[in-house]
């Protein structure tokens, strides 16, 4: 019996090495992310931006899935709106990088000298719109920003 348990064991550990080695389907596009990033949380230590920081981030992104992203701000908060979807109230975590306080998004946005933009947008979604962070059921994408 314990032959066995072992041969079983070995037996799915090989599946699962032959399935990740597979080629990856003509046309489709993949991205990896790892196991770390499939989940958004709050650091423990907040990045201090000033509004005049903040300010050249401010307006509207088009986003790899067709969507906008927009940053703006009311008095001091600092706020992100996927179209159509609520807004969330964001922080700062790094100097180009930021979190909603609702762990439904987070963001990086690099401006680059020549006027260009790039970055990416990780969300929590569902297949009938947004859910609470932590519910059952959670689902994420990755989309660029352009």
């Amino acid at each position: 019996m314990k032959k066995f348990f072992m041969l079983f064991t070995l037996g799915v550990a090989s599946m699962g090495a032959v399935a990740e080695s597979a080629p990856p389907v003509s046309g489709a596009e993949t991205v990896t992310i790892s196991g770390a990033e499939q989940n958004i949380n709050l650091p423990s230590k907040i990045y201090k931006m000033w509004p005049e920081d903040f300010y050249k981030f401010k307006g509207s992104y088009n986003l790899s899935n067709g969507k906008t992203l927009s940053l703006f701000s009311r008095g001091s908060r600092m706020y992100a709106e996927v179209e159509d979807q609520p807004r969330h109230e964001i922080a700062a975590v790094s100097p180009n990088s930021f979190v909603a306080l609702d762990k439904q998004l987070k963001m990086r946005i690099e401006h680059h000298e020549n006027g260009e933009v790039s970055g990416e947008l990780f969300m929590v979604v569902a297949s009938s719109g947004y859910v609470k962070a932590g519910m059952r059921g959670e689902q994420y994408m990755l989309v660029t920003l352009h």
